[in-house]
């Protein structure tokens, strides 16, 4: 005789999440409460069928435990609540979720669970209305909105895809485990100095591919600039005083940017030509924690050479011109232009400069 049911109905309220964390082994990452009210036809793999309809509320991380856990600084507690509709299908649990925090919102129209090889299928939208929210987790200041649409696939690997329009141009990215690729392109160079609170220095469309490794905190940035003006700042007024020269009307075709990421730090070269004046920037040091900028940028305005140091905070950076080296260069580049007026050209005229030089 099988005295197995065929019909299940359940009714939880006011779960403690704590309680629930404790029963089934695992650490109190959270503080909240559970409602939950279940209707299962038939609870048979094979034949699954059924409705289980959860509420979550008053929820709030347990920072000290999840900093312990998983090596994050959290100081605030994140606020979160949710509403979760599971459809029981043979061998599936198929959910909606509407998952929203103090961080960020998330939305899955449709998450497949295979309790049969215990694997993951789902759709995901990422709404963030304020990326400041997340400084205590990327250590960086940020401003404005973000979006981000994706799926997120778990059999033998985890692997993470995502997709979304910023800065006037768009992201893909690719996350395999611990393994992040991105690929930008056509983003406003501009808008993204204004959302990481850097100073406006150039504009620009930007292409990049990014290579980052979660675990290690450490990765890649190589970057193309295409057809970018300085902006009126410190640094171009400064040369247009000493060089006379007006650099935001200088147009770089192609600029090369190449990072290398080592946690917080970011070094960084950069090489930029237009039809006037080369600028190569070698070696640069960025410290995202302390908003820190180290930088020697090389100028070559005309023929006129000189060294510019970038040093201190990012909001408000110390600009110093090596002013001896270009006085130095500036007359060596009149003396050679007299040369030329002078003998119009030819091998003599080369001697000359050459020596001159």
């Amino acid at each position: 005789m099988d005295f197995e049911p065929s019909m299940i109905k359940y009714k939880i309220s006011g779960a403690k999440i704590q309680k629930l964390l404790y029963t089934v082994n695992q650490p109190i990452y959270a503080n909240g409460l559970i409602d939950i009210t279940g209707e299962v036809l038939n609870a048979k793999p094979e034949s699954l069928n059924g409705k289980i309809v959860t509420k979550i509320y008053e929820g709030s991380l347990n920072t000290s435990i999840v900093n312990e856990k998983f090596k994050t600084k959290l100081t605030k507690a994140l606020m979160f609540k949710g509403d979760i509709i599971t459809n029981l299908e043979p061998y599936k649990l198929v959910s909606k979720v509407d998952f929203m925090t103090s961080m960020a919102n998330v939305f899955v129209k449709k998450a497949i669970v295979n309790i049969k090889d215990s694997s993951i299928n789902s759709d995901y939208q990422v709404k963030i209305s304020d990326l400041n929210n997340l400084y205590e987790l990327t250590n960086t200041k940020m401003k404005g909105a973000m979006q981000l649409d994706g799926t997120v696939v778990k059999n033998k690997d985890l692997i993470v895809t995502g997709t979304s329009n910023i800065f006037n141009g768009k992201l893909d990215f690719k996350l395999k485990n611990d393994d992040l690729t991105a690929n930008i392109n056509k983003i406003d160079v501009k808008s993204l100095t204004n959302m990481l609170y850097y100073p406006k220095i150039f504009d620009s469309r930007a292409n990049a591919v990014i290579n980052y490794n979660l675990k290690n905190s450490t990765g890649s940035v190589n970057a193309d600039l295409k057809n970018g003006r300085f902006i009126q700042n410190k640094f171009s007024y400064m040369i247009n005083q000493l060089a006379k020269f007006n650099l935001t009307k200088e147009v770089y075709e192609s600029v090369d940017i190449k990072s290398k990421i080592n946690k917080e730090i970011i070094n960084t070269d950069i090489d930029m030509k237009s039809k006037h004046t080369q600028i190569e920037i070698t070696d640069s040091t960025l410290d995202t924690k302390k908003r820190t900028v180290d930088a020697l940028v090389k100028t070559d305005i005309k023929g006129i050479k000189f060294d510019t140091k970038v040093t201190g905070s990012l909001d408000k950076p110390k600009i110093k011109v090596d002013s001896s080296k270009l006085m130095q260069s500036a007359v060596k580049q009149k003396a050679m232009d007299k040369i030329e007026e002078k003998l119009g050209g030819g091998s003599a005229t080369e001697l000359l400069k050459g020596l001159f030089k």
